[in-house]
């Protein structure tokens, strides 16, 4: 396995986007011999678009890519009281897709959370995506919260259960706090399944974790109790966008049980099983990812 910080560097934009008065942080590759549609790629939660940068390098210039920090992600900005629900997020998608690409179809990948939202995104905004990709999404956010619960994903839980103690929020929103916080869900979801890369002392750890921790405790409070508190199976049932359903084979956070029937759902989509693989996949072995979507976009099967 290669290291990231060995991987031959793209250019990779850093830019900004005024919307709604608030700035708005995304990266950017210029994909000079891209044949399809641009790719939007919306990272998981909580984490930044920092997270896809691994994915948008070993794409390289065959694919030009947009990877969004949500409003309250990411250095994102929002106001303290927007309700960021997966409705909100679509609808603030619709004005980045029109501001930034204008009236031309995107592809979409949603990575875990992220996919849920592109599933949100199709149903609220027709004819507005070519194809969509779903990476491990716990588009069933019910049962999702159910289990997570059971398995000791904490992070999630914690979050859940302070949204029904506001007061706290305000209090949590400390960089210290925050950064541990991000620190802690990190060595949780990636280290265990690849310690040689994702150790504490590594360039692109530190990256993430400073990246990941520009966030508003609000804005991840909300979109977690959303997901909690929903089922989003008929969406999934009305998706218009040929799709590509991808799951880990050893993932623990989001596992191909969840993922699978989520396949059975969205009509006419595909399923595919990374062997060998669990959540971090797309940071860890990004080729593995990217050569499923590049077929994907190309129309092999």
């Amino acid at each position: 396995m290669i290291e990231f910080d060995e991987r031959p560097s793209f250019n990779l934009e850093t830019k900004t986007v005024i919307i709604n008065d608030k700035e708005v942080r995304y990266l950017e590759s210029q994909g000079i011999h891209s044949t399809h549609n641009p790719l939007v790629m919306i990272p998981g939660w909580p984490v930044s678009a920092h997270s896809l940068k691994p994915l948008m390098q070993e794409l390289g210039e065959d694919v030009k890519c947009y990877a969004l920090n949500l409003p309250g992600f990411g250095g994102s900005e929002t106001d303290y009281g927007t309700n960021h629900s997966f409705s909100y997020y679509a609808k603030f998608l619709g004005q980045f897709h029109e501001r930034i690409v204008g009236s031309e179809k995107v592809n979409l990948l949603g990575y875990s959370t992220g996919g849920v939202l592109g599933i949100v995104y199709d149903n609220e905004f027709q004819n507005a995506l070519d194809k969509l990709i779903v990476f491990s999404s716990p588009y069933n956010g019910i049962e999702y919260y159910q289990q997570a619960s059971e398995k000791g994903i904490r992070y999630f839980s914690l979050f859940v259960l302070l949204k029904r103690y506001r007061p706290l929020t305000r209090l949590l929103n400390n960089r210290l706090v925050i950064g541990r916080i991000v620190e802690t869900v990190i060595n949780d979801i990636y280290s265990g399944g690849y310690p040689g890369l994702f150790h504490t002392g590594g360039r692109f750890t530190k990256e993430l974790i400073e990246e990941s921790s520009k966030f508003n405790v609000k804005a991840v409070i909300d979109l977690a109790a959303d997901l909690s508190g929903h089922d989003f199976s008929d969406k999934a049932k009305r998706v218009r966008a040929p799709t590509l359903v991808i799951a880990a084979e050893n993932d623990e956070v989001v596992t191909p049980d969840m993922v699978r029937p989520l396949s059975e759902l969205i009509p006419g989509s595909q399923y595919v099983l990374i062997l060998g693989a669990d959540h971090s996949v797309g940071l860890a072995e990004p080729d593995k990812m990217a050569r499923l979507i590049v077929e994907f976009l190309r129309g092999q099967e």
